[in-house]
């Protein structure tokens, strides 16, 4: 291993380079050399072996690790597949000499969060490195933070995520969580707004706009309160536009630090503003019904997620309004989208929509409230529980590619 010579800048980021094309590493080290985003790059000539590259990981903070592709394909994949198995610490850009866009799937598939297709060139790695600084921003201090966030987010509309994300924050207050915040983070629809029929002159937007003086005082003026839950809202106005210029971290670990439970409330799974938003989250709950249309808009969002940064082990599925004679059961749900479905939720329309006319949360003898309840009990301790498998099959073709 040779130290690299460039202390750019501070000590941390470091980038690792497993390269055995000396000629495709010297040029890799000319662009890193003028990349802002890496301070100090370590070199590693020969494909490290497991136990190796295991230490090396441990040992140094590296944000990012660029792997020749092209020297060995057999031990290049296995150092991808290696990495993504020690819980994706140190995201991977596959070094590629040809445009391939069957290799490039392969190594994606691998675990490569991204490419590099020489020639190299600035522009290209700025990108590459830029987006996945983005989607995997420094480990936070976990001593200096208390609370848990989570992103609840629609399979497609009409999934009902609004209503699971508003009851479960303040089924979570009922519950004896101290401090919670339901966020509404959806710019163009500003949904929690009209459920729980308030006002305020400030959204999160603001909160956006003054991320770097948030304190105490800003904050009290720019959050209202429902049922013991601290609310941010949406601006009034529709806008897609004045989010995308400003990254969420700041004013998530603001919150974070504030109270026990976060609940992000997203307009959709897609987007550069969501994706960032679930991959900031401890957990993201998918929030999609039984039927097919839903499910089939559930397997697209995971897909989209998961190219953008988030882990699907930190997606549980919650299938809302369930009903045991309408639609997939659980048991067919989960083979379809090869993911486990954590939470049940029964319909209760009247519930709803008597809470919806008064403006609050579901009354809690509710069967819908009582759902959420469990449901918050298990995101803010315990582990969440597979859902019982049902006996009812078929119609999982249409999920096949």
């Amino acid at each position: 291993m040779e130290p690299g010579s460039q202390a750019h800048f501070a000590a941390d980021p470091t980038a690792l380079v497993i390269c055995p094309d000396l000629g495709m590493a010297a040029e890799l080290d000319q662009l890193l050399a003028k990349q802002t985003a890496v301070a100090r790059i370590v070199h590693w000539k020969v494909y490290p072996e497991p136990r190796e590259l295991e230490k090396l990981v441990a040992a140094a903070p590296f944000r990012l690790c660029f792997v020749d592709i092209d020297s060995d394909l057999e031990q290049s994949f296995r150092v991808l597949s290696q990495q993504l198995a020690l819980a994706g610490r140190m995201p991977m850009v596959a070094l590629v000499s040809q445009n391939n866009p069957d290799l490039v799937l392969r190594c994606l598939r691998q675990g490569a969060s991204g490419f590099l297709l020489r020639p190299f060139t600035a522009d290209q790695l700025r990108q590459v490195v830029d987006r996945i600084l983005h989607l995997h921003p420094a480990p936070r201090d976990a001593s200096a933070l208390a609370g848990r966030v989570i992103a609840v987010l629609p399979a497609k509309g009409a999934c009902g995520a609004t209503t699971v994300a508003l009851n479960l924050a303040c089924q979570a207050r009922r519950q004896g969580a101290k401090k919670v915040l339901l966020a509404d983070m959806d710019p163009l629809t500003s949904p929690v707004a009209f459920l729980l029929k308030l006002k305020s002159q400030y959204s999160f937007v603001d909160a956006l706009l003054h991320a770097a003086d948030l304190d105490q005082d800003l904050w009290k003026a720019l959050v209202t309160s429902r049922q013991g839950v601290d609310v941010l809202l949406a601006p009034e106005s529709p806008t897609d536009t004045t989010v995308e210029s400003h990254d969420a971290a700041v004013l998530i670990e603001y919150a974070r630090r504030r109270y026990e439970l976060v609940v992000l409330d997203c307009g959709t799974a897609y987007g550069k503003w969501n994706s960032r938003l679930a991959a900031l989250s401890d957990e993201v709950l998918l929030v999609a019904t039984s039927e097919l249309p839903a499910l089939f808009g559930a397997q697209r969002a995971l897909a989209y997620l998961e190219a953008n940064g988030v882990q699907r082990s930190a997606i549980r599925l919650v299938v809302n309004r369930f009903r045991k004679d309408v639609g997939l059961d659980p048991e067919d749900i989960a083979k379809a989208l090869q993911l486990p479905v954590s939470y049940l939720v029964p319909r209760d329309d009247s519930a709803i929509e008597n809470a919806q006319i008064d403006g609050r949360s579901a009354a809690a003898d509710s069967q819908f409230a009582a759902s959420l309840a469990s449901l918050a009990a298990r995101v803010c301790g315990s582990e969440a529980k597979p859902a019982r498998p049902g006996p009812r099959r078929g119609l999982l073709s249409l999920f096949s590619r």
